[in-house]
């Protein structure tokens, strides 16, 4: 069975969504037989940082917390693929985001499977800010 963690980051900024965004795309924590494993849900991963700048800047939403960082993790008696692995935790971020960017890595670099979701805190679509207690999930 899958957990999900939500790693808290303290204070929060625009800085840290992009350090975090830089360590769950890290090419040797998400790439498996050649391939990257990673995913946005509207949005680009390899440009999301641009565009979840682009979505608090058009709001006027770029201070306060920034962004939103979980861990879907698998046991090793799971079984599961990458890609696999991948697509359940995309299919949570569109269920639980629909209005918000979120970049979902794959890292197959230990001896767990596991996936990064970044969520931004800003709606596209219409500049709501997301607000989750620690445990709102």
């Amino acid at each position: 069975m899958a957990t999900l963690t939500r790693i808290k980051v303290k204070n929060q900024s625009c800085g840290r969504m992009l350090g975090a965004l830089a360590y769950v795309l890290q090419t040797q924590k998400v790439t498996y037989d050649g391939v990257r494993v990673e995913n946005g849900a509207n949005c680009t991963p390899c440009t999301s940082y641009l565009e979840m700048m682009s979505t608090k800047q058009s709001y006027r939403k770029t201070d306060g917390v920034c962004f939103f960082h979980f861990v879907q993790s698998f046991s090793d008696e799971e079984n599961i693929t990458p890609w696999e692995a991948n697509k359940i935790a995309m299919e949570l971020a569109n269920k639980l985001f629909p209005d918000y960017e979120c970049v979902v890595a794959t890292h197959t670099d230990t001896d767990n499977i596991h996936s990064h979701i970044i969520v931004n805190s800003v709606s596209f679509t219409d500049g709501k800010k997301l607000h989750m207690g620690p445990t709102s999930l």
